[in-house]
C-alpha cells in the first residue's frame, strides 16, 4: 500500500521528529494518572448487599444472607458442640461489623399457643435432654435441611453485616473466621471445622485471587518469552529492539483507555497486557527478520528498513485491523464488562500497531540497530529447509489434503455446535480458598446455598374463596420432587405440617397460630401470594436451564388448568442463567460477524475473492478445533470460551495475512504460483513458527493460575493459535495451489479493480 510506503519514506527521513512524537504520546499516556479523571473508581463492598423487603422483616429470608458460616461436626448436638456453637455465637454477634447470626435457638416456636419449646437443652442438661432436643428440632422445616444437613453433621449459620462497622474487606471474612476458629479451638472434642461461604465471601475470594496471581503470571509470561527471545535471536540489540515496542505499547494503552474512559474489568487486567505483549513481538518478530534478511542481502540498513516497513508493514496493518475487528465484535454483546472488553482490546491492538511501526523504526535507526545483524546472528534463517519433503507431499496431493481439510473443518463445525453455555461460581475461585471448599461441602450436605422461588398470585381467581394453597403447593412440591438437582423445598405447607398432619381443607384454619413475620415470607393474605422456596447446587448454567425449563412447562400447564392463576419462577439462579444464555449467544453472533466481515476485509484488501475462499479453511478450522477440545474435555460455553475466541479469531488470522502478502508479492514479482508458494513457505514459514512459539509460550503461563476461567482462557487460546499454524502450513498451500491455477487468476482480478 502507498500509505505504509510514504510511511517508511516518512521514518526514515525524520528520525527526530519520531522520537518527538513518541515522547509526546508517552506524556499523554502519563496525564491521566496525575488528573482526577484517570483515577480508578473502585466499587464499594456494601454495594454488593441486595435490596433489602421494604414490605417486611427478611430474617427467614436465607437467599438474602451476606455470609454462611458453615460448621461440620461428627455430632452437632453433643453437649459440647451445642456449647461450643453457642459460645461462637456470642463472639461473633459481638464484633461491631455482624448485625445478626441466625441460628437455631433464633426459630420461632409452632404451636398454638407460642411457646417456646426450648430448642436446645441448658448446659448442664442430662445427655438424654439433648437427644429429645435433636429429634425435636430436625422435624422443624426451618431446620431440616435448610439449617441443619439432614444427616445431622453441618450447621449453617446464615451472616448479615452491619456495613458501617466493616473498616475493610479483611473483616467479613479473614476476622470473622478467626474468630469463629479460635472460639472453636477451646471445645477441641467437639471436633467442629468452619469455613465461610456465601456471596460476599465468594466475591472476595475470586477478587483476591485474581489481584494475588495477574501480576505474578504477567511476570512469567514476559521472563519466558524474554528467554525464547533470547534463544531465537541470541543478541541484546534483538531483544531489546524487539521488546521495546509492546512494552511502550501497554503503557501508552493504559493511558488511552483512561483519556477514553474505557472501564477495566478482571478480563482486561489479565488479558490485555498479555495481549498486547504477543501482538507486538509477533508483528515486531516480522519486522525485525524482514530487516535483518533485507540486510544480509547487501542492503544498507536504511535502504533495508525502508522496504522492510513497506512489505511487512502491510501485513502488520491489516493483521491489526482484523485483530481490532474480532474484538470489536463483542461491541455488540449485551453485557457492559464484555464490551469494555472488546473495545479496550481493539484500542490495544490498534495502539501497539502504532509502537510497533514506530518504536522499532525509531530505535533501529540508531547505534543500537547497527547490531541487528551482528555476524553471530547473521546465520539465522529459520526458513524451515528440513520441511521440504513435507512441502513436496502437499503439494503433490493438494486436492486430498483441501478436501481432508474441509472436511475436518465441518466435523469439529458440528460437534463445536453441540456446546451449550454455561456459567459456574467455583470457576471463578481458586479451588483451595475456604469458600470453594464451603460451597462444594454445601452443595453436596445441603443442596447448594443458592435458592430460586416459585412465587404464585391466586388474587385474580374468580372463586377465592373456593381455592386450594395447600392442594397447589401440594403439585408443585410433586413437581419439585421430579428433579433431582432441585432440593428441599420450603413453603406455608411445610409450616402447618408442624402442627400435624390434618386434611388439606382444613390445615390452612392454623395459619393464624405462625408468627406474623415468618407467615408473611411465605404466604402474604393482603396480597393472596404464596412463595416457594428451592434449594439449588453450583452446578452451572448447561446442567440447570433444563430442569428450569422443565419446571416452567409444568407451571404453564398449572397456570391454565386454574384461571386466574399466575405462577413465576424467579431467583438468582434463574435471571443468571438467563443472562449467561443472552451473553454467550451474543458473543456467539458477533463472533460470526466478525468472522464475516475479517473475509470480507480480505477480499477488499487483497482484491480477489479467491484470496477469501482459500483463506475459509486455515481460518475456521482453529476455532472449530477448540470447540471440538471443549467438548473432548467435558466442558461448555462459558463467557470466557467466547470471548477467548473472539481474542483468537483475529490472531488466527494474522499467519495467512502474512503467508498471503508474501504469496502476492511473489507472483507480482514473476514466480508461477508453485514456486511462488514455495518461495512463501521457506520465505515467511520459520517467521510463523517463531511468533507462534512466542504466542503460545506467553498464553501457557496462566495454565498454571488457580482460577479456573484464566486456566480455561489460557487452554482456548493455545490451542486456537497451534491450529491456526496447522492450517496455514499445511492446508493453505494445497488450497492455494488448488484455486489458483496461475498468477493472473489473483493478478488480473488486483488489475480490473484498481
Amino acid at each position: 500500500m502507498k500509505l505504509v510506503t510514504c510511511y517508511a519514506d516518512w521514518v526514515i527521513e525524520h528520525p527526530k521528529t519520531i522520537w518527538a512524537i513518541i515522547l509526546a504520546l508517552s506524556l499523554l499516556a502519563a496525564w491521566p494518572h496525575f488528573s482526577a479523571k484517570g483515577r480508578p473508581v473502585h466499587i464499594p463492598l456494601q454495594d454488593l448487599e441486595l435490596a433489602r423487603d421494604s414490605a417486611g422483616n427478611d430474617t427467614f429470608r436465607l437467599d438474602r444472607a451476606d455470609s454462611f458460616l458453615v460448621i461440620e461436626a461428627p455430632d452437632l448436638f453433643s453437649p459440647t458442640a451445642v456449647a461450643a456453637i453457642r459460645h461462637l455465637i456470642s463472639n461473633i454477634e459481638s464484633l461491631s461489623f455482624i448485625k445478626n447470626v441466625f441460628w437455631i435457638e433464633d426459630i420461632p416456636p409452632l404451636n398454638m399457643f407460642d411457646l417456646s419449646p426450648g430448642w436446645l437443652p441448658e448446659e448442664n442438661a442430662d445427655p438424654s435432654e439433648y437427644e429429645d432436643a435433636k429429634k425435636r428440632i430436625l422435624t422443624h422445616p426451618l431446620v431440616y435441611g435448610q439449617l441443619v444437613s439432614p444427616d445431622a453433621t453441618t450447621l449453617l449459620l446464615p451472616v448479615r453485616y452491619d456495613w458501617i462497622g466493616i473498616q475493610e474487606d479483611a473483616d467479613c471474612t479473614e476476622k470473622l473466621l478467626a474468630v469463629s476458629r479460635a472460639t472453636a479451638a477451646k471445645y477441641p472434642s467437639a471436633e467442629l471445622k468452619i469455613n465461610l461461604t456465601g456471596r460476599v465471601p465468594l466475591y472476595l475470594a475470586a477478587q483476591q485471587a485474581f489481584h494475588a496471581n495477574h501480576q505474578k503470571f504477567q511476570i512469567i509470561g514476559y521472563l519466558l518469552v524474554f528467554a525464547i527471545a533470547t534463544i531465537l535471536f541470541r543478541d541484546i540489540a534483538t531483544i531489546v529492539i524487539v521488546g521495546a515496542a509492546p512494552a511502550i505499547s501497554i503503557y501508552w494503552t493504559t493511558g488511552a483507555l483512561k483519556w477514553l474512559s474505557i472501564q477495566s474489568n478482571d478480563l482486561t487486567t489479565v488479558v490485555l497486557p498479555v495481549l498486547i505483549t504477543m501482538v507486538g513481538l509477533t508483528d515486531g518478530v516480522h519486522l525485525v527478520m524482514a530487516l535483518r534478511k533485507r540486510w544480509q542481502a547487501n542492503q544498507n540498513r536504511i535502504k533495508a528498513l525502508h522496504d522492510a516497513i513497506a512489505h511487512v508493514g502491510v501485513a502488520c496493518l491489516l493483521t491489526s485491523l482484523t485483530t481490532a475487528i474480532g474484538f470489536a465484535s463483542l461491541l455488540l454483546a449485551r453485557s457492559t464488562p464484555i464490551r469494555d472488553f472488546g473495545l479496550a482490546c481493539s484500542v490495544g491492538v490498534l495502539v501497539t500497531f502504532v509502537a510497533v511501526l514506530t518504536i522499532i523504526p525509531g530505535l533501529s535507526i540508531t547505534r543500537l540497530g547497527t547490531y541487528l545483524c551482528h555476524e553471530k546472528t547473521a546465520h539465522q534463517d529459520y526458513k524451515l529447509e528440513n520441511l521440504r519433503g513435507f512441502l513436496n507431499t502437499v503439494l503433490s496431493n493438494y486436492r486430498t489434503v483441501s478436501i481432508i481439510g474441509g472436511l475436518l473443518t465441518l466435523l469439529c463445525i458440528a460437534i463445536s455446535l453441540t456446546l451449550r453455555p454455561d456459567a459456574r461460581t467455583i470457576n471463578a475461585l481458586p479451588a483451595n480458598s475456604p469458600a470453594t471448599v464451603a460451597l462444594e461441602h454445601c452443595n453436596t450436605s445441603l443442596g447448594g446455598i443458592a435458592f430460586i422461588r416459585v412465587v404464585g398470585d391466586f388474587s385474580a381467581t374468580k372463586k377465592k374463596a373456593d381455592f386450594n394453597v395447600i392442594q397447589l403447593i401440594d403439585q408443585i412440591d410433586g413437581f419439585v420432587s421430579g428433579e433431582p438437582l432441585l432440593r428441599h423445598p420450603l413453603s406455608i405447607k411445610n409450616l402447618l405440617d408442624s402442627f400435624g398432619k390434618r386434611a388439606t381443607a382444613t390445615q390452612m384454619e392454623f395459619i393464624k397460630l405462625l408468627p406474623p413475620d415468618l407467615r408473611k415470607t411465605f404466604f402474604d393474605q393482603a396480597s393472596d401470594q404464596i412463595q416457594i422456596y428451592i434449594r439449588t447446587q453450583d452446578l452451572g448454567t448447561a446442567a440447570y436451564t433444563p430442569v428450569f425449563r422443565r419446571l416452567n412447562r409444568k407451571l404453564l400447564d398449572l397456570e391454565q388448568a386454574t384461571p386466574g392463576l399466575n405462577l413465576e419462577l424467579t431467583g438468582i439462579p434463574i435471571t443468571s442463567a438467563q443472562d449467561v444464555t443472552l451473553i454467550v449467544y451474543d458473543l456467539v453472533a458477533s463472533l460470526g460477524t466478525a468472522s464475516l466481515v475479517i473475509l470480507i476485509v480480505m477480499i477488499c484488501f487483497y482484491r480477489s475473492w479467491r484470496i477469501g475462499i482459500v483463506t475459509l479453511i486455515p481460518n475456521l478450522l482453529p476455532l472449530a478445533l477448540t470447540g471440538t477440545l471443549l467438548v473432548a474435555t467435558g466442558q461448555n460455553l462459558a463467557i470466557v470460551s467466547v470471548c477467548a475466541l473472539a481474542v483468537c479469531i483475529g490472531i488466527a488470522v494474522d499467519d495467512s495475512i502474512h503467508f498471503l502478502t508474501r504469496f502476492r508479492q511473489e507472483l507480482e514479482s514473476g514466480s508461477d504460483v508453485d514456486a511462488a508458494i514455495r518461495a512463501t513457505f521457506f520465505g515467511v514459514g520459520g517467521a510463523l513458527v517463531i511468533t507462534t512459539i512466542i504466542l503460545i509460550t506467553g498464553f501457557a503461563t496462566v495454565l498454571i493460575s488457580p482460577l479456573p476461567t484464566h486456566r480455561m482462557f489460557s487452554m482456548m487460546a493455545c490451542a486456537t493459535i497451534g491450529g491456526a499454524l496447522i492450517g496455514d502450513l499445511l492446508f493453505l498451500p494445497a488450497l492455494l495451489k488448488w484455486l489458483i491455477r496461475k498468477p493472473s487468476d489473483i493478478l488480473r482480478e488486483v488489475q480490473s479493480k484498481l
